[in-house]
């Protein structure tokens, strides 16, 4: 009895103790009040676990059984919470997360029914122990309950570590969702079979594993500051436009991550693109980085290109891209969103090639409706440049005007269709 009591005990004031220290210490996310929720609960129970040990007479010690039973489904209610929220799983309606603890409450009448019977107690090693009767349905539903409360959670851990996320994200799934399940099948041996088939009582190895539980995730919270395998804008970019290929990008211009068509437009593994920068994903490093800069110091809000993407499917199909920076209600800068559509096959305009970077730039601006003077005061040069400059481009692509210039490049799918603070224009592989 001692050895449990103290277990119990220990796991009660460490589980209490990393509560508060994760909600001092650690960034709070929509991940915090589950998991100090789980915290508290684990103590409770624990220290109620403590009083029944120590409990002489069976009315008090059955009180406290049917008091720890209620803490510890409400664990598993905040358990369960913990995990919808730190995969991205929780429901959209924020009251909807409420009933995960449901199933925990239901399970109270049945068990109180059956521990209310102190015919159900016996004495073993000197304390009092509630018989394990799996052939009751009043003790049966509250076991079905606990597994599916572990079950559940473990699914959502591992298919997560399945998904288009960054490795980091996918490993710490992978733990959590392993973790779960070492806990589902130690729980099960340590509280259902090691009694039933020893005819012993056992409450404090199985609060120890909890504890171990939330110090693993106290771990991940500290070294990787946040759980949430995708953050609000992940969610809304990547759930609400499926019909096209969206990619967040980090605020260094990395894949951080992507949504489904996205994930299908990429040759083999998704994976392989995350953590990559966009300029290795599309041609013409310079022109874009310099663009992406321009997002990033807040001259521009959007640029829109038209260009192929590497790690396509090998039809290699042009996209249309609009590149937008992702700022924070501080106006801070967090990182981009790219969202793109698959264009349908073009016809050749090999001689768009062979404009040099500067008529690259001038053309931009004239899709964008800026007139010569405008153009040369942009880019620091005189108004007869300018001139020169178009009458080469015009030469070059056949063409007379700046209407059928515009009409030329629209006909063979150079122009993105988005609307944007800027166009550019990249040579596209023929």
């Amino acid at each position: 009895m001692i050895p449990m009591t103290v277990a119990a005990a220990v796991a009660g004031f460490f589980s209490l103790l990393l509560g508060y220290v994760v909600c001092r210490q650690t960034p709070w996310t929509e991940s915090t009040p589950p998991f100090v929720l789980m915290s508290a609960l684990l103590a409770a129970w624990a220290f109620v676990a403590v009083c029944a040990y120590s409990a002489a007479e069976l009315p008090v010690f059955a009180t406290l059984v049917r008091v720890e039973h209620l803490l510890q489904m409400l664990y598993l209610g905040a358990f369960l919470h913990f995990a919808l929220n730190s995969t991205a799983a929780a429901p959209v309606r924020s009251w909807a997360i409420a009933l995960v603890y449901a199933p925990a409450v239901a399970t109270v009448p049945f068990f109180y029914r059956f521990a209310a019977d102190l015919r159900n107690y016996s004495i073993v090693a000197g304390m009092w122990r509630l018989n394990q009767r799996l052939g009751s349905a009043d003790l049966a539903i509250p076991v079905i309950v606990w597994a599916l409360y572990h079950v559940i959670p473990a699914y959502c851990y591992l298919r997560r570590h399945q998904t288009p996320v960054p490795s980091d994200v996918r490993r710490r799934n992978l733990l959590l969702g392993t973790a779960v399940v070492v806990i589902l099948v130690l729980s099960a041996i340590e509280g259902i079979v090691f009694p039933a088939a020893f005819d012993t009582t056992s409450i404090g190895p199985d609060l120890i594993l909890k504890l171990g539980w939330l110090l693993c995730v106290a771990h991940l919270m500290e070294r990787h500051r946040f759980l949430n395998a995708s953050g609000p804008t992940d969610d809304v970019v990547l759930k609400e436009l499926p019909e096209y290929a969206v990619f967040v990008l980090g605020p260094g211009g990395e894949v951080h991550s992507m949504n489904r068509q996205a994930s299908l437009l990429v040759v083999g593994d998704g994976d392989a693109v995350l953590g990559q920068h966009l300029t290795e994903l599309i041609p013409d490093h310079g022109r874009l980085s310099r663009e992406l800069d321009r997002l990033r110091s807040g001259d521009v809000s959007s640029v829109a290109t038209v260009a192929h993407v590497y790690r396509l499917a090998p039809d290699r199909m042009p996209m249309d891209l609009k590149v937008c920076a992702l700022r924070d209600e501080d106006d801070g800068f967090r990182g981009y969103i790219v969202v793109g559509v698959h264009l349908p096959p073009r016809t050749p305009l090999e001689t768009i090639s062979c404009l040099s970077s500067r008529e690259l730039d001038i053309v931009e601006l004239v899709i964008e409706g800026r007139s010569n003077d405008y153009i040369a005061a942009h880019l620091s040069i005189a108004p007869r440049t300018v001139k020169s400059h178009l009458s080469h481009i015009y030469g070059k692509l056949q063409v007379d005007s700046r209407s059928r210039l515009f009409a030329l490049l629209k006909r063979h799918r150079l122009i993105s269709e988005h609307s944007a603070d800027r166009y550019v224009l990249l040579p596209l592989d023929q």
